[in-house]
């Protein structure tokens, strides 16, 4: 785990608390999240299993990591997933780039 830097994470987190008024100890479950995850679990965080496994709305856990993404706390990137083997189609920084056609190299499913 990579230590972390309490100023640059304090200064982080206040801008996303001052983002929106958030429901009662979301910050708190988020902050408990990055300081607590191993880099692996902070590099593949999905804001959905985020919101499922701390009871918190789903639109509310996706707004809070936009707003996270926004004042640098995270880089959101979006994957494209074969069903069957669950390889990594396609990686990319904006959804306009989406395709509405892939391949997996791994098992020939088309999708």
């Amino acid at each position: 785990m990579t230590a972390v830097d309490d100023r640059l994470l304090e200064s982080k987190m206040t801008k996303v608390e001052q983002a929106r008024a958030w429901s009662p100890r979301v910050i708190s479950k988020f902050e408990t999240l990055i300081r607590s995850a191993d880099d692996h679990s902070l590099y593949r965080v999905n804001p959905l299993a985020f919101a499922r496994d701390r009871a918190i709305a789903e639109p509310e856990a996706i707004d809070l990591f936009l707003h996270a993404a926004r004042c640098g706390l995270f880089d959101m990137s979006w994957d494209v997933l074969c069903p069957q083997s669950g390889m990594v189609l396609d990686s990319f920084g904006a959804l306009r780039t989406l395709k509405t056609h892939y391949v997996c190299g791994l098992c020939d499913v088309s999708g």
